[in-house]
């Protein structure tokens, strides 16, 4: 992207508006295969045009493409995400793998515990990249309830050996995630809490 078409979305980033043109902007934006100049850009112009986007996240001509770029860009902005969280859960259950691998990625990378029960269902997806993306994301933002309904699953639902050859089982990433997550927790146990200021 040249310095130019820089200084444009910058200055759009700033004075965002529901007028078509500054959508079309962001949509150009998002179409663009230019690496991180316009990655960072609409990065930058999130907290401003949080509705513009938000409006592209919720409409249903957005390709898969645009959406994937646009849950990157909102999990990096320094916004409140729990505005997209709703969208997120919806394109969990889209009939497109890719877009529920792109959800479970975005709630991984924003979440809370709260949002774990959604993805423990993707464990049962059909497509293998899904359960792999649930997973990461479990690995994020999961609890020691993750850990619980990750050993039931392990015991209950899979086995190793129901994988094809060729095919990467979950069972290994089950147990990395576990031990991801209790590493996790066990550091936050030991964290010593702040002592107050001793008041003059």
């Amino acid at each position: 992207m040249n310095m130019l078409m820089a200084v444009i979305m910058m200055i759009l980033a700033r004075h965002a508006t529901d007028d078509s043109r500054s959508m079309a902007k962001w949509l150009e934006l998002l179409n663009e295969d230019d690496g991180l100049a316009g990655h960072q850009i609409l990065v930058n112009a999130a907290p401003t045009a949080i509705d513009d986007f938000e409006k592209i996240l919720n409409d249903p001509k957005t390709d898969r493409f645009r959406l994937g770029r646009l849950y990157s860009v909102l999990a990096e902005a320094k916004i409140d995400h729990n505005r997209f969280l709703k969208p997120a859960f919806r394109d969990l259950q889209h009939k497109d793998p890719i877009m529920r691998g792109i959800a479970a990625h975005f709630l991984g990378k924003v979440g809370s515990p709260r949002e774990t029960g959604p993805l423990l269902v993707l464990l049962s997806d059909s497509d293998i990249s899904v359960v792999f993306a649930a997973l990461y994301a479990l690995g994020k933002i999961g609890d020691d309830r993750t850990i619980v309904a990750l050993n039931l699953w392990q015991r209950f639902n899979n086995d190793p050996k129901d994988y094809p050859k060729d095919q990467t089982s979950p069972w290994k990433t089950v147990n990395k995630v576990r031990d991801e997550i209790q590493a996790r927790l066990d550091t936050t146990k030991k964290t010593p809490p702040v002592a107050p200021m001793p008041k003059n």
